[in-house]
């Protein structure tokens, strides 16, 4: 028996592509694909990865890839908020140890010596950009 989450999936990209197709026999030359199909073939692409998506919605590959950089936002559902711990002394620290966990389990630690709370904030807002 087919899953049925699956079905669904390959409906919804049955359904983009045919929007595509319809967009494509109706549109004048040049015209630039409008936004409501760039926000379906982000979603497939998401899906299925961006190969697949282009490939099936015959799209160029840099193009759908750039598309998906700029609809990721820190609010994104797929991405995590970011916590801050706090910064007690506004003093130089002799030494503080400043750990990021980002995305996909990477981790970057770094030892800095003298800095001050403010400083330290401007590194880590450094990092995670």
């Amino acid at each position: 028996m087919a899953n049925k989450t699956s079905d669904q999936d390959a409906a919804q990209l049955a359904a983009t592509r045919r929007e595509f197709e319809q967009w494509r026999s109706t549109r004048r030359r040049g015209a630039r694909i409008p936004d409501h199909l760039w926000s379906a073939a982000v979603r497939v692409a998401r899906q299925y990865g961006v190969t697949r998506a282009t490939q099936d919605l015959r799209l160029d590959f840099y193009a759908l890839k750039e598309r998906m950089k700029a609809s990721s936002s820190p609010r994104d559902e797929t991405s995590r908020p970011m916590e801050f711990v706090e910064v007690a002394p506004l003093a130089p620290t002799p030494e503080c140890i400043l750990e990021i966990h980002g995305e996909h389990g990477r981790t970057v630690r770094l030892t800095l010596q003298g800095l001050t709370a403010t400083a330290l904030a401007a590194v880590a807002r450094s990092l995670t950009e």
